[in-house]
């Protein structure tokens, strides 16, 4: 499963993805997509065993484009 933030300028961003039913989470993955190098993951875990949180922030001096993040749950039954 994948899913996207929105795509917006805030300075923070998190998304879960979440496993079909009948299945868990075997693996975790996660990309910040048009964040410059200004942007650094803060969280990639599986949070439950069917859900994946991935969380990103700009660095200290901030990013004034627009970027999201995405998380990738590796479901398996």
């Amino acid at each position: 499963m994948i899913d996207d933030s929105v795509y917006s300028s805030a300075a923070t961003r998190s998304v879960t993805a979440t496993c079909p039913a009948g299945t868990r989470v075997h693996g975790v993955g996660g990309e910040i997509l048009g964040g410059d190098g200004q942007v650094r993951l803060t969280q990639m875990r599986a949070t439950t065993s069917t859900v994946v949180t991935v969380s990103a922030a700009e660095d200290e001096d901030g990013f004034s484009g627009n970027w999201k993040v995405r998380a990738y749950a590796v479901c398996a039954s």
